[in-house]
């Protein structure tokens, strides 16, 4: 069975096709109708809102995880001076103050341990208002918890 090229069964040579047609899609442009302008412009504007909701919801975890971040790295510096020989803590404490010597002690309670002993500021020599001693239940007498004057001194410029 030798056929030729352009010969049909039968011996009968066939003609080329004159055309070929077929369907394709293409995306074209298309003007749209008054209903449709309208839809995308409703869709525009909701995607917009949407837009901001997200914008605003990622600022916020932002914030939120910047915040959180901050307090990691704050109890970290503060574990690492811990590690390092100890950390900082609210301790009671006693602060005495000597009116006679002028002076101020502060002692901690928990270990009896003097933390501080200097002189008093100005503000501090004033005797408090409550002279009475604490315990007492009496009020006392304020000509008995006032410190004595001792000698003057003679003071510079005094000609004497």
């Amino acid at each position: 069975m030798s056929a030729k090229k352009g010969k049909k069964r039968g011996g009968a040579v066939a003609d080329p096709p004159k055309a070929h047609v077929s369907k394709e899609g293409r995306v074209l442009h298309c003007d749209l109708t008054d209903t449709e302008k309208a839809d995308a412009r409703v869709k525009v504007l909701d995607l917009l809102g949407q837009r901001e909701t997200i914008e605003a919801d990622k600022k916020a975890a932002v914030a939120e995880y910047t915040s959180k971040l901050k307090n990691v790295d704050k109890e970290v510096a503060r574990l690492r001076k811990a590690v390092a020989g100890g950390e900082e803590r609210l301790v009671d404490c006693e602060r005495t103050m000597d009116f006679e010597r002028a002076k101020v002690t502060v002692v901690r309670l928990d270990t009896g341990e003097k933390v501080e002993n200097r002189d008093m500021h100005p503000s501090e020599k004033q005797l408090p208002l409550d002279h009475a001693a604490p315990g007492d239940g009496e009020e006392a007498d304020p000509s008995e918890s006032l410190p004595t004057p001792g000698p003057k001194e003679k003071e510079e410029g005094d000609g004497e």
